[in-house]
């Protein structure tokens, strides 16, 4: 019974694992403004808000797929400390701390 559980563990362990694999694609260079990005939100195939660092602007940056910066935006009520991603639930985008 030991070894059905040793075996039983380690397909498990196998199927997630393959699970996992991603294949990232590039598509193009941050604008040069953007030298700590701490994350990246697809709005739409051509494009994407990124944000910095901790320390760095409250702002989100507007970018399109040639990596061009396209809008800057102020966050008025939020500091950037530890700023971790962007969601958005399809009424809201949110950034999380």
């Amino acid at each position: 019974m030991r070894y059905f559980y040793i075996l039983f563990f380690i397909i498990i362990l196998k199927i997630n694992l393959s699970a996992q694999i991603l294949h990232p694609e590039y598509i193009c260079n941050l604008p040069s403004s953007l030298t700590e990005s701490s994350g990246l939100f697809t709005i739409s195939e051509n494009e994407f808000w990124s944000f910095e660092d901790s320390g760095n602007a409250d702002e989100l940056v507007k970018i399109d797929n040639q990596g061009t910066k396209i809008k800057t935006v102020k966050i008025s009520n939020a500091s950037n400390e530890d700023w971790e991603a962007m969601t958005d639930d399809g009424q809201y985008t949110t950034l999380e701390m």
